[in-house]
């Protein structure tokens, strides 16, 4: 994911190069426990991984 490297791409130890011109996106799914699925932490989680990928991410130079 992008929020993996997006610390990285500005350190001189890694070197991140782009697989096609427009990028590659994928949909990601999630599983829950019945137990966990009404856990403050779970709910945090869900509500993060619906929100983080619909935030507009800024070309960097």
């Amino acid at each position: 994911p992008d929020w993996v490297l997006r610390d990285v791409k500005l350190d001189s130890d890694y070197v991140t190069r782009p697989l096609t011109e427009k990028g590659i996106t994928r949909r990601l799914y999630a599983a829950t426990r019945d137990t966990d699925t009404g856990q403050p932490f779970m709910a945090y989680l869900l509500r993060l991984a619906r929100t983080e990928p619909l935030k507009p991410r800024r070309k960097s130079a």
